[in-house]
């Protein structure tokens, strides 16, 4: 199924790897882990152009809230949910 191939895809990208081994660079996307709103902020211009809609934008703020903790292993997890909420929601595949 292609959702499923889709999914698959970015949570490899995400958490692991992908590509043949190759690992995706997420350092400016971690760099800001530990300050939701300009996370969403580089997510929604990086990926949505800008047009990432609020309600989308509160959901991943309340999911990366529940994220506790400030240390480099906490930014990641942030980083990285932010990004695979934002790259597997249906509104990023009709929008890309």
């Amino acid at each position: 199924d292609g959702a499923v191939n889709w999914y698959n895809t970015i949570n490899s990208m995400v958490y692991g790897t992908t590509f043949g081994g190759m690992t995706v660079d997420l350092t400016p996307f971690i760099n800001l882990g530990n300050d939701p709103a300009g996370l969403i902020a580089l997510v929604n211009k990086t990926f949505y152009n800008g047009w990432m809609t609020s309600q989308m934008q509160t959901e991943i703020t309340a999911a990366l809230n529940a994220i506790t903790g400030t240390t480099a292993t906490s930014q990641k997890a942030r980083a990285q949910a932010a990004l695979y909420l934002a790259l597997s929601s249906a509104q990023y595949r009709v929008a890309r």
